[in-house]
């Protein structure tokens, strides 16, 4: 292969698709903290099947179109900053590409250094040793090489060699992930895409090089997670006939089964008389457009407000606070660039203020406004006492530029720490982490760990508070009795007594406890 077609390039951005989702689960877990949230490799998927979803439902005839339609869908699938930086990199891999029917080997070199440089340039303030770095050495590397190759395929093998050599450089240039002997996530989730995408060029399937292992890349028509309570092995025995892609993974409290599927009904049969299911959730993940709902006259408002958040508890209090679309999301679930656009349309006001309430997701938000013909503002809430705290200072009749710096003060006026759990064993911080560990963090630091949770509370408060320190409000997740959440709260209360206390139910996922010190 000599060019690379419209067809050729459709071809590996399927291959490229279907591999990061088998190989996501690893990537997931070159999270540098050992806490139960990597989801780089998730969000890259997911950011990807979105290109491949748009540019599959599409019709082109050049290799620049098929780039630019895949370039859109990546940017409205875009999710948390892996995915934001790779919707990019599809942008100026575009931008390369454009006006070009057929690209040859110096086209696609050229199109890789314009994908690099487009991500540079999304990013307020670049660090080496991550996906930006593994996609800037690579697309040099390609610059330096193209002239020496005659045929694409080894060209592109060529290449590959050297974003793994640059994946593998990236704990030298960066710290923290020497200190926790891993590799860049994102860096190793662009690696992936480029081994799925030379399939194409060796005329290999996906198959052949995973092992039958294709059926974890098919998007079944539904997704069904829940608390499995019961025998594990004889659940997974009983479905194992089944078609479809079936997990049980020990959570902090009970085992966390998922289940995709196109008959989840078989499912249930098999699985209900043998154990018990709480919790359940059912996505539908390929449902069929619907007719649009009947249009509702409603009173334009002078300034709306959007947050992301996750936990019914968290909902009800941003909802109280009068913010007027709530976007379910956070850790390990951030939302697309899409699923904000439509929040931010639902709101009757041309003024919109964004709340991303988590670091991963304020690019994703910065996206969203760079698309919205709306007048958008993105507050830097990373967390969602963060969130809370802006909005408490929201003023509804003043203007979009004066709730933005009354807000943003405001969010400076609170600390926030969490407490969650380790999932393997680690040392960071000069702290011996064993998996199952609490662990509480504040400002991305591991501040206190232990195996009795009241305990690491206790020494996180100690550690964030200040002589200033007069009120702290504790968040309850999900996996906290309130009977647990009492108990802790008169313990603090009699350690500090010279701080005023308040356990709020949050609801919220993966985090027993978020901590807001003011």
């Amino acid at each position: 292969m000599d060019v690379v077609s419209a067809q050729n390039l459709a071809l590996a951005l399927n291959n490229a698709a279907r591999y990061i989702e088998v190989k996501k689960e690893l990537i997931n877990e070159l999270n540098v903290f050992p806490v139960p949230d990597g989801d780089t490799g998730t969000n890259m998927s997911m950011t990807v099947k979105s290109a491949v979803s748009q540019m599959n439902g599409a019709s082109y005839e050049t290799i620049g179109e098929v780039a630019k339609v895949a370039a859109r869908g990546a940017l409205m699938g875009a999710r948390g900053n892996s995915g934001v930086i790779l919707s990019q990199l599809f942008r100026g891999f575009a931008d390369g590409l454009k006006e070009v029917e057929a690209a040859t080997i110096s086209d696609l070199a050229v199109a890789f250094k314009r994908a690099s440089e487009m991500t540079y340039s999304a990013v307020m303030k670049p660090t080496e040793g991550t996906i930006l770095t593994v996609g800037r050495e690579t697309s040099d590397y390609a610059i330096r090489v193209a002239k020496k190759h005659s045929k694409v395929v080894t060209f592109l093998e060529d290449v590959l060699q050297q974003a793994k050599k640059s994946l593998d450089n990236t704990p030298k240039l960066l710290p923290v992930l020497r200190e926790a002997g891993v590799v860049d996530a994102g860096g190793m989730g662009l690696v992936v895409l480029l081994e799925g995408a030379l399939l194409t060029a060796q005329g290999k399937t996906l198959e052949e090089v995973s092992q039958g292992q294709d059926q974890s890349a098919k998007v079944y028509d539904y997704s069904l997670t829940a608390t499995l309570v019961g025998d594990r092995e004889g659940a997974l025995a009983a479905v194992e006939d089944l078609e479809g892609r079936v997990s049980v993974e020990a959570a902090s409290r009970g085992q966390k089964l998922t289940i995709e599927s196109d008959a989840l009904g078989a499912y249930f049969d098999l699985l209900l008389p043998l154990v018990g299911l709480e919790d359940i959730e059912i996505t539908a993940n390929n449902q069929a457009p619907q007719g649009e709902s009947p249009q509702v006259a409603v009173e334009e408002k002078p300034l709306g407000v959007v947050a992301v958040t996750n936990g019914p508890g968290l909902e009800e209090i941003f909802k109280e606070l009068g913010v007027d679309e709530i976007v379910t999301g956070g850790q390990t679930m951030n939302p697309p660039t899409e699923e904000l656009l439509k929040a931010m349309d639902r709101v009757p006001s041309q003024n919109i203020i964004i709340l991303p309430n988590n670091g991963n997701i304020k690019m994703t938000a910065l996206a969203a406004q760079d698309v919205s013909k709306k007048n958008v503002v993105v507050l830097n809430t990373k967390t969602m006492p963060e969130g809370i705290q802006a909005v408490l200072h929201l003023q509804p009749e003043a203007s979009l530029e004066e709730n933005e710096a009354t807000m943003t003060q405001a969010i400076g006026e609170v600390n926030t720490g969490q407490i969650t759990y380790a999932v393997r064993d680690t040392t960071l911080g000069g702290k011996n982490i064993e998996k199952g560990d609490f662990i509480g963090i504040n400002k991305k630091e591991i501040k206190s760990c232990g195996k009795k949770l009241p305990q690491v509370v206790r020494e996180l408060i100690d550690e964030m508070k200040d002589e200033n320190t007069t009120f702290v409000t504790l968040y309850r997740g999900e996996e906290v009795s309130q009977e647990e959440g009492d108990a802790l709260l008169e313990s603090l209360e009699g350690e500090f007594s010279d701080i005023d206390f308040e356990m709020v139910y949050g609801g919220q996922p993966t985090y027993f406890y978020l901590v807001s010190v003011e």
